[in-house]
């Protein structure tokens, strides 16, 4: 779809942002490459209380997005904690680790992933500890592979927190 019928949705998306009837509703967006559009549109369907609505675009970027301006909005530290409900986590580490585990992704944005994996792998820690001792393991930058580790070793610890996860990948 293009960027002006995008907008029109992302208009209506304003006033039904928590509607859990939005079914079909955000496949324009996700469709759409303008890293800003998916910004408010994230924004939107977060807006304090986020819906299962939200957590399925987050998901839904994290697996299919290919522009990384995109995939860094849906991977961002605080959409990733709204997101990863108890329900939603696994998902979306699964998701997170089988893109990054694709190759394709460069070494920021293999950070960027880990930090995402590891702020999820705080409702499910030893699957997301699991996760990112996995990608530790295969990871090529020494810096990161530690910090892989170290992220695991501090969400199974159960001290680990979203500043901690933060600091540590910094």
């Amino acid at each position: 779809s293009s960027f002006a019928e995008a907008k029109n949705h992302y208009a209506v998306a304003v006033g039904w942002g928590h509607d859990p009837r939005l079914g079909g509703f955000l496949e324009p967006f996700a469709a759409n490459t303008e890293p800003s559009l998916h910004a408010g549109v994230l924004m939107v369907l977060d807006d304090e209380h986020p819906s299962a609505a939200f957590s399925e675009y987050v998901l839904r970027l994290a697996r299919e997005e290919r522009d990384p301006a995109v995939l860094a909005i849906a991977l961002d530290l605080d959409h990733v904690e709204a997101a990863a409900t108890v329900a939603n986590a696994p998902r979306l580490v699964q998701v997170i680790e089988t893109r990054v585990l694709a190759g394709t992704f460069d070494a920021d944005m293999r950070s960027h992933a880990g930090l995402a994996i590891a702020v999820a792998s705080l409702r499910i820690p030893e699957a997301g500890a699991a996760a990112l001792r996995r990608l530790a393991d295969r990871e090529t930058e020494v810096k990161l592979a530690e910090r892989l580790r170290l992220a695991a070793a501090s969400v199974l610890a159960g001290d680990a927190t979203l500043k901690s996860l933060e600091q540590l990948f910094e």
